[in-house]
């Protein structure tokens, strides 16, 4: 970044950054806490305060919010009247989602939904050759008679019995 590049953002700031006119509202959030792999709806609800009912709340429409995991899926919506919000996503490995909501003079949220399998869920992770048998250089040959060794982890929640796999060329 060059001085004058600098020296403009420090004196006028940010132009992508939301700048408040007023004290910031407070955003409460509904979204689930935690999802399986695999196509779902994933539905974002957000209320805020309701001046007229002491601690009651109303639906925040237009408000933006953003849905990502890594590599996997990157999307966005805006509430609507009744500040609900619905994605169609397809997590495929765990971890974490995160959820962002802005909108203009309300405190931004941010949150993460973790991406957990309901079921067994079998991914593989590596393995490695031996083929001490051969010319022991830990590559596959043609005509070679090798032992390979292979890690599966079950990044699911319930048991994974009688595991079999289908190796293919």
């Amino acid at each position: 970044m060059d001085y004058a590049t600098m020296y403009g953002r420090i004196l006028l700031g940010d132009p992508e950054m939301p700048v408040w006119t007023t004290e910031p509202e407070v955003t409460y959030v509904t979204h689930p806490s935690s999802v399986g792999l695999g196509p779902t709806n994933f539905i974002v609800e957000v209320e805020t305060n309701n001046e007229e009912i002491p601690g009651g709340r109303i639906p925040l429409s237009d408000a933006k919010v953003c849905v990502k995991k890594g590599d996997e899926f990157h999307a966005y919506g805006y509430t609507n009247s009744q500040g609900q919000v619905k994605f169609k996503i397809c997590p495929e490995s765990k971890g974490d989602i995160s959820v962002v909501i802005t909108k203009h003079n309300y405190a931004t949220y941010q949150g993460n939904c973790e991406v957990e399998p309901d079921i067994p869920y079998v991914s593989y992770m590596n393995h490695s050759v031996n083929d001490s048998l051969g010319n022991d250089n830990d590559i596959c040959d043609a005509g070679e008679e090798v032992f390979l060794n292979m890690t599966l982890q079950n990044q699911g929640r319930g048991s994974a019995d009688f595991v079999t796999a289908t190796l293919r060329t």
